[in-house]
């Protein structure tokens, strides 16, 4: 999946960021996330590869989301959550995320998105 030229994937400054929207993301949703949610995108790795996100919240929330593009959490309670970016194997190497842990809040008015960026040896 490629990623969107926007995003300076060669300066490496960018992990874990919040996206206010991008050209393929405005078309399928609003720019603002829906409350109690988390919208989360992961780019970066090859086709073939799925990244692998924990995210934890409130109480005893725990869920490991595995996906290649965008996933969305819903009926979440309002909240911090933190997520962490583990490494990933593909057929190129080890990908890791720019950023590995980030936190987000949520609430019943406001979402969140977040995008996790993996760097594939061997990719450009």
């Amino acid at each position: 999946m490629r990623t969107p030229a926007s995003l300076a994937v060669s300066t490496g400054l960018i992990m874990i960021l919040f996206v206010p929207g991008s050209a393929h993301a405005a078309a399928q949703s609003p720019m603002k996330a829906p409350g109690k949610s988390i919208t989360l995108t992961v780019a970066g790795l090859p086709t073939s590869a799925v990244g692998k996100v924990v995210v934890k919240g409130p109480g005893s929330y725990k869920t490991v989301v595995r996906a290649n593009g965008t996933k969305r959490l819903t009926g979440l309670r309002s909240g911090t959550y933190r997520l962490t970016a583990k490494p990933v194997k593909t057929s190129f190497g080890k990908a890791t995320a720019t950023k590995k842990t980030r936190s987000v809040k949520v609430s019943s008015s406001k979402g969140a998105r977040v995008l996790v960026l993996y760097i594939t040896p061997g990719t450009s």
